[in-house]
């Protein structure tokens, strides 16, 4: 779980509008099986004109890019219980 919430502390001063950051890590699911990833990204999406755009990849292979439209991107996950 990564949270991230710029409600609470806001990006680096003179950071500007348009920003990135980057998680590395190693997913290890508890055993094989299905598994669902979620982006969940809330915000002002009734009145914003643009979205906030997110990329995922696993194990080298982009599996979600794009708009996080009304807040959430799911991705489905099978796992054979090893780490990736």
């Amino acid at each position: 779980h990564i949270d991230h919430d710029l409600n609470r502390a806001v990006p680096a001063p003179g950071l500007g509008a348009q920003w990135s950051a980057r998680w590395t890590g190693e997913l290890v699911p508890p055993g094989p099986g299905a598994y669902r990833l979620v982006i969940d990204a809330p915000a002002c999406w009734k009145y914003c004109k643009a979205h906030d755009a997110a990329r995922l990849w696993i194990d080298g292979k982009q599996v979600a890019t794009g708009e996080i439209q009304k807040g959430r991107i799911e991705v489905a996950f099978d796992s054979d219980g090893h780490a990736v």
